[in-house]
């Protein structure tokens, strides 16, 4: 993978209104060298159709992206998807790189017909959740984390929407956040409760009298 342009990851919750607590689908962006200096050492190692192309490198092909803290030398993966887009640059004198983005598994149930459920009564955000994904393919990488739901719902499956669409319907009727976590296990599926931040209490930082900050700031590294 190239350094310049740099690789970008965007995935979460992007807006940050009372209403936004589903994540779209994430999108990881990155160029590998596609001249004879690559790591198979072949023109064309990117290219599908190419003589030369690297076994295993299709559209659908699994991509990872991570990092490694030097505090503890344990690997965080940030991204898990798969390629949805390769396009590489055309022209023998022109920079022999090729462009690819991936789609996370969010990505991927945006693109999913929508299964053939029954009605469901009286359920769970969770349990309604569980029955969506077990009719779904294919499923999120690193299974599914789900907070017990904080009500029931009367009706659910009583309409034909697209997966992304009914979980994102689940998701708001219980007033909760639906996202995918990274960490050293990627691409798991956490659907919090409504009262799940609420009950978070862990403090991040204090502040004195003074107005001075006494512990910084930091971001999870999943």
């Amino acid at each position: 993978v190239l350094a310049s342009p740099e690789p970008t990851c965007e995935y979460g919750i992007f807006g940050t209104g009372p209403s936004d607590r589903m994540a779209g689908p994430g999108t990881c962006r990155f160029a590998l060298r596609n001249d004879r200096s690559n790591s198979g050492s072949k023109l064309g190692y990117y290219s599908p159709g190419h003589a030369n192309l690297r076994s295993g490198f299709q559209l659908g092909a699994r991509v990872r992206f991570g990092f490694t803290p030097p505090s503890d030398l344990v690997t965080r993966w940030k991204f898990i998807g798969r390629l949805s887009s390769i396009n590489p640059t055309a022209g023998s004198n022109r920079e022999r790189t090729t462009h690819c983005e991936a789609l996370d598994w969010l990505g991927d149930a945006s693109l999913a017909y929508h299964p053939t459920l029954a009605i469901a009564a009286t359920q769970r955000s969770d349990q309604l959740i569980t029955t969506l994904l077990a009719a779904m393919s294919p499923q999120p990488p690193g299974g599914s984390n789900l907070d017990t739901g904080s009500g029931t719902f009367p009706v659910a499956f009583a309409e034909v929407v697209e997966p992304l669409a009914e979980l994102a319907r689940i998701n708001i009727s219980e007033y909760g956040y639906t996202f995918l976590k990274g960490g050293q296990t990627p691409g798991v599926l956490k659907h919090q409760n409504r009262t799940a931040r609420l009950k978070d209490t862990t403090s991040l930082a204090t502040f004195t009298d003074t107005g001075e900050l006494n512990d910084a700031m930091t971001a999870p590294l999943d």
